[in-house]
């Protein structure tokens, strides 16, 4: 039997190799569907032979599958309708499809709840249901599917428990439930799979501990259960991921000491624990941790000194450790690391004396640096400052990337205050620095920029400094271009959200633009 393979692009034409039946049940579908002026279903053409791949997706498909004959595809392997406009309930005559093994109905408006019959589709590795409007819990009938190697149901409204029979699925190598309404905890048997080498919860209501059983996915490479309800202590089994390269837990409810065992997932690139009660101090462990680039444990409990963390870190680029109550000095180690992008200390009690640095260029990449709400007893040394090309260059965007770390999966939240008001950013823009250095000492310090008296000179004097003693200079460097094109570009979306608030009176409009680049951001 000859295979087909039907391909879709967006400027080519389709042409359907099908039996008699096979094609007759294509038609009827096709003349469901609501844009029949679409260019591709127009130039449908058919040919006499069976149907084993089916791939329409990214076809601007619109319409249900209520009129599409199941039963008439009796040799389909794959089905592939991912990225249209197809809406309604998923029929429960998918059964008939039985010989199918790639299934990816994601990227559509699909709502009402996954079919039960999905079970009876028992040859299935794949199986993709993402981005769409689903509800209703996951079905038991999932246990069933034990060929499966990847599942994804997320960005979904489904509710209710995972159903512990998914320990069933031990061919897993993804599994991701993440941005749901689950609830309930995370079931023993996930346990069970030991091929997983990525599982997502991410975005849920689950609560309860983290499993101990986690430490038997020796395969797992990412781990994210970030934004829950998990509480309780971070277990040492998880010393067991050797291979963990992922690991967030941030925005839980998690409290006990930091895991002095995590230092043994020597593999891990991201470590992000921030938003949470972990208390007690930063083990010297996380030395250990030479592939790291994203340590983020901020808003936490954490205490003592910060360990030499960035001696072995070649490639360590996000350090936040802010809103936390770590004391001692400044760790001047930091700046040994070419690499650092965001550097984020605020909220503590680091003291002392800030000298300068030994490091011949500190902080080349350096795009963020918030040492704000410490208690600092001096300046901070003007080499620093002179030494922010990253912050000084206009062409940080030529990696074509929009966000910081977006490879990462890492969206850190920078607060930053304006004339008291304080405005959250979720994500980093590439273009976008930042230096806070507010309320650094016991008393109240405030920044002044500040044009230089000598005209001839292009270059801008900045001061932080005490109230009484107006002449202390803290760092000068930034070209008097930087500073005019980061008071024009914030002058310019100043003025136009107030001018467009200002007509259409409503702070709704407002909220829609500050949340705009999250809503965009999957």
């Amino acid at each position: 039997m000859l295979l087909f393979i039907l391909f879709v692009l967006l400027s080519s034409s389709l042409h359907v190799f099908a039996s008699k039946p096979e094609a007759d049940a294509l038609l009827r579908w096709k003349t469901s569907l609501l844009n029949q002026k679409n260019p591709l279903l127009s130039s449908w053409s058919l040919h006499p032979i069976n149907v084993v791949k089916l791939n329409l997706s990214t076809s601007r498909l619109n319409g249900t599958l209520t009129n599409f004959t199941f039963s008439s595809f009796t040799s389909l392997t794959h089905l592939e309708l991912r990225r249209n406009d197809i809406f309604g309930s998923i029929p429960a005559e998918i059964m008939y499809l039985s010989k199918l093994v790639f299934l990816d109905l994601s990227g559509n408006h699909f709502s009402r709840t996954i079919p039960q019959e999905i079970g009876m589709l028992v040859n299935l590795e794949t199986l993709s249901f993402h981005s769409n409007n689903l509800e209703g819990h996951i079905p038991v009938s999932f246990r069933n599917l034990t060929n499966l190697g990847y599942l994804r149901v997320d960005d979904n409204k489904l509710s209710g428990y995972i159903p512990r029979e998914i320990g069933n699925l031990e061919n897993l190598v993804k599994l991701s439930f993440s941005h749901n309404e689950l609830s309930g905890q995370i079931p023993i048997s996930i346990g069970n799979l030991s091929k997983l080498e990525q599982l997502y919860l991410n975005n849920n209501q689950f609560n309860g501990s983290i499993l101990k059983q986690l430490g038997n996915l020796k395969s797992l490479v990412e781990l994210i259960l970030l934004i829950n309800r998990l509480s309780g202590p971070i277990p040492d089994s998880l010393c067991n991921l050797r291979k963990l390269e992922k690991f967030t837990l941030q925005n839980n409810k998690l409290s006990g000491y930091f895991p002095e065992t995590i230092g043994k997932c020597t593999k891990l690139r991201n470590l992000v624990l921030s938003d949470n009660s972990i208390m007690g101090s930063v083990p010297e462990s996380v030395c250990n941790l030479i592939s790291l680039e994203i340590l983020h444990l901020g808003n936490n409990q954490l205490s003592g000194s910060i360990p030499g963390i960035s001696i072995n870190c070649r490639n360590l680029e996000v350090l936040d450790l802010g809103d936390n109550k770590l004391s001692g000095g400044f760790p001047y180690w930091i700046d040994t690391r070419p690499e650092k992008q965001v550097l984020i200390l605020r909220g503590n009690k680091l003291n002392g004396t800030l000298h300068t640095s030994n490091t011949k260029t500190p902080f080349p990449k350096l795009r963020i640096l918030d040492l704000s709400r410490n208690q600092f007893a001096s300046l901070l040394p003007s080499n620093y400052f002179n030494n922010f090309k990253a912050m000084m260059s206009i062409d940080r965007a030529a990696s074509g990337e929009l966000y910081m770390s977006e490879n990462y999966m890492y969206d850190d939240t920078v607060v930053l205050v304006v004339k008291g008001l304080s405005l959250e950013l979720e994500r980093i823009l590439v273009v976008y620095t930042t230096i806070d250095l507010s309320f650094i000492s016991r008393e109240q310090w405030i920044m002044r920029f500040r044009l230089a008296k000598n005209c001839g000179d292009d270059r801008v004097t900045f001061s932080l400094v005490p109230e009484e003693h107006e002449d202390d200079t803290i760092f000068d460097g930034f070209s008097w271009q930087s500073v005019v094109m980061g008071y024009g570009f914030g002058m310019l979306i100043g003025l136009g959200i107030g001018w467009v608030t200002f007509h259409l009176r409503t702070p709704r409009l407002y909220n829609m633009i500050a949340q705009e680049p999250i809503q965009n951001r999957k």
